[in-house]
């Protein structure tokens, strides 16, 4: 069983974190997986943390949710399958790389859109912003 998430936020270092540890898990290591964003993991190799350090700046960048509060709004009402999906590849790719989907509502152009996406997180690949809609058929509107 996991502990609720606890967030803080420091503003003499500029610093969010996110503690997610399990039950009784012990403190591990920490690793500073990219400029800016350390990864705490527990004895067990499991992250149990995220520590992002220079908030102001992506706040300025425009690298976070919009203020509507996600990424994800233009997908409202998609089908729970593929919208499921759509939030793990949000979330995979922090956001960027989200593809164009529009008029994705047949059971077969949502089951393609799904496992695309799918596909895309578990390989750790983003897809291109077209490449959903030119599987199921839709020319380029750059051709």
């Amino acid at each position: 069983m996991t502990t609720d998430p606890r967030a803080t936020y420091d503003p003499e270092s500029d610093a969010i974190g996110i503690y997610f540890r399990p039950d009784g898990a012990k403190p591990g290591d920490s690793a500073e997986v990219a400029p800016g964003l350390t990864l705490d993991y527990d004895a067990h190799n499991r992250v149990v943390g995220v520590e992002i350090l220079g908030v102001r700046d992506l706040l300025a960048t425009g690298r976070t949710p919009p203020p509507d509060g996600s990424h994800l709004a233009p997908y409202a009402g998609r089908p729970d399958e593929l919208r499921a999906a759509l939030e793990a590849y949000v979330v995979a790719f922090n956001g960027e790389h989200a593809p164009f989907l529009r008029d994705v509502e047949d059971a077969e152009e949502v089951a393609v859109a799904t496992a695309m996406l799918r596909h895309a997180v578990t390989k750790k690949r983003p897809l291109g912003w077209w490449q959903i809609m030119a599987a199921l058929g839709h020319p380029s509107p750059s051709a």
